[in-house]
């Protein structure tokens, strides 16, 4: 999915709710916003913000933590329908605003799809949305079977079929 296109999806962002900022540690509760199985979350200045603790509502008791760099938090589980889906995030940062990135993933026949992503910016007054989104490249597009290469047996096997013809063709005109 090209950038563009996640333009035009016209993202509100992962609904957000139950602020609670103590000192620099921020408690934020976000709710999905499209039928989702994994959400990605990047920190865009890991050095100013990063994402401490996450803790899952019941409608996500399948979900877990796949990856938290501090810079990167990847959450997966089953699917989990727009809206119903709460997930607390702690996030530790040093100065405000801050920013990071974020994309509702969908696990279909064997890809990723992207639902939803954006930029979201934290300043003291709370939260706004954009719909910058540069990660793309970071979330895996295809899961499965890796690709399997063709031998070189069947390379030969295939120049073989074709030399045969040509044979054929050079008995007909030496005849």
């Amino acid at each position: 999915m090209k950038l563009a296109e996640l333009a035009k999806i016209g993202v509100i962002g992962l609904s957000m709710t139950a602020i609670k900022v103590d000192a620099a540690t921020l408690n934020q509760t976000f709710a999905n916003d499209f039928d989702t199985t994994s959400i990605y979350l990047w920190s865009d200045a890991p050095g100013n913000m990063s994402f401490a603790a996450v803790g899952f509502g019941s409608n996500m008791t399948t979900w877990s933590v796949q990856s938290n760099t501090g810079a990167q938090l990847v959450l997966a589980g089953s699917t989990v329908a727009p809206g119903a889906g709460r997930i607390n995030v702690t996030m530790n940062f040093t100065t405000t605003p801050f920013t990071m990135q974020w994309a509702e993933v969908f696990f279909s026949g064997g890809f990723n799809v992207v639902r939803g992503a954006g930029t979201l910016t934290y300043q003291s007054a709370g939260w706004s949305n954009a719909n910058t989104f540069t990660h793309l490249a970071d979330i895996p597009q295809q899961f499965g079977a890796a690709a399997v290469p063709l031998p070189s047996s069947l390379m030969l096997l295939l120049s073989s079929l074709l030399f045969v013809p040509l044979a054929k063709l050079r008995e007909r005109r030496a005849a």
